[in-house]
């Protein structure tokens, strides 16, 4: 990262860190997980929201684990070939998206279709369309 773009954005994933550290919270680690997901580093995606994945539910009064969460360790999971994993938190996601505030919810829909699109290019270069995204979709919008 040596555009300062790039500089830019290594030291706002550092001063996250600092704060996870700092100040831990599921929120905070689920902000963390994301970023960490966009810069490629997918270990450590899945560090930050596998501990948000245990604390943001009490925090937050769920009644099951952040949609969120288990987007991000669905393709982070993904992006390191670990594919019985990634499917795995996909039909964690599919339950918690029939939970009424996360189909609404802009941002978790867009991390559901993010986590579809990136999960069935594989699949539909190799065996067709996988029908656990249809039931994501279909889920979200009944």
């Amino acid at each position: 990262m040596s555009t300062p773009t790039g500089k830019l954005a290594a030291q706002q994933l550092e001063n996250m860190q600092e704060l996870c550290k700092d100040h831990p919270r599921g929120s905070f680690f689920n902000t963390l997980g994301v970023a960490e997901y966009r810069a490629g580093n997918y270990e450590a995606a899945i560090e930050a929201c596998t501990k948000s994945l245990d604390m943001t539910p009490k925090e937050l009064d769920l009644p099951g684990p952040h949609p969120g969460d288990l987007a991000f360790l669905a393709m982070s999971h993904f992006q390191l070939g670990e594919n019985e994993q990634a499917n795995e938190f996909r039909k964690q996601l599919t339950e918690a998206m029939k939970h009424k505030k996360f189909q609404s919810d802009e941002e978790t829909v867009g991390f559901v279709k993010e986590v579809n699109e990136l999960l069935d290019a594989v699949a539909d270069v190799g065996a067709g369309t996988n029908k656990e995204s249809s039931t994501v979709s279909k889920d979200i919008n009944e």
